[in-house]
């Protein structure tokens, strides 16, 4: 995993470098396709309209494979929370068919990435939203388990036996980290630009709002009774 993400870095690394290189001009020309100004500057570098299809038939590739990785990841981690009563639903999520695969989680979160993609057919702003949001998540992710292992730290209490350690830089790289993702969250509910009018502003605040609203009201109302997490269930296995 290590070595598959250095290689991934440093590939995309000297990608992005060649792509801001060659941006050109930054002006109105950018948005003529349809809101994507990377279809321009493909066509600006190339100017080849051969070349810019096959370089978008290229990254479309890239785009499928990853959001199938996404909808994979996702799909277990609401299987894996299901299985912990956390969300919602949760017997029909969890649910494991005889050859071994949570195929209704696998099912729910394909459908509803789905038409959740089919919204920049109507608004590539509100779909931009979307994105946004999405990384907020991803975001509070990390610092929750981030901020967990320094928390950890500083308790009193011992990590588990592990064959991968930081050692004694590992409270380093997380601070380090943790610092780094809460500046990143913090600029995922900034707008693309400066002066927005009210259709060009980043709602994705008012919907990370209404979703953490929602689970802790779905936690004091169910999950507080209910909800006994991966550690319990691992206590009472031993």
């Amino acid at each position: 995993m290590v070595t598959g993400c250095a290689i991934n870095y440093i590939l995309g690394l000297v990608g992005l470098i060649s792509f801001l290189f060659n941006l050109g001009p930054i002006d109105d020309s950018l948005y003529i396709y349809h809101g994507q100004p990377w279809v321009a500057v493909i066509y600006r570098i190339t100017g080849s309209k051969a070349a810019t299809i096959v370089m978008i038939l290229v990254i479309a590739e890239f785009f499928f494979c990853l959001q199938t990785n996404c909808v994979m990841t996702s799909s277990r981690q609401l299987w894996a929370f299901g299985g912990d009563k956390g969300v919602p639903f949760h017997g029909f999520l969890s649910q494991v068919t005889l050859d071994g695969l949570p195929r209704n989680a696998v099912v729910f979160t394909l459908v509803f990435s789905s038409l959740l993609s089919l919204i920049i057919v109507g608004s590539s702003v509100a779909f931009n939203v979307f994105l946004s949001f999405g990384n907020a998540g991803i975001m509070t992710s990390y610092v929750v388990i981030i901020g967990c292992i320094i928390y950890r730290r500083f308790d009193g209490n011992m990590f588990p036996p592990t064959k991968f350690s930081l050692g004694k830089a590992g409270l380093f790289v997380n601070t380090l980290a943790f610092s780094y993702i809460i500046v990143a969250l913090i600029f995922t509910f900034f707008p693309s630009v400066p002066r927005p009018r009210p259709a060009e502003m980043n709602w994705a605040l008012l919907m990370y709002g209404f979703v953490l609203l929602f689970a802790l009201v779905w936690y004091r109302i169910r999950v507080e009774t209910d909800y006994d997490g991966p550690v319990e269930y691992v206590r009472n296995d031993v």
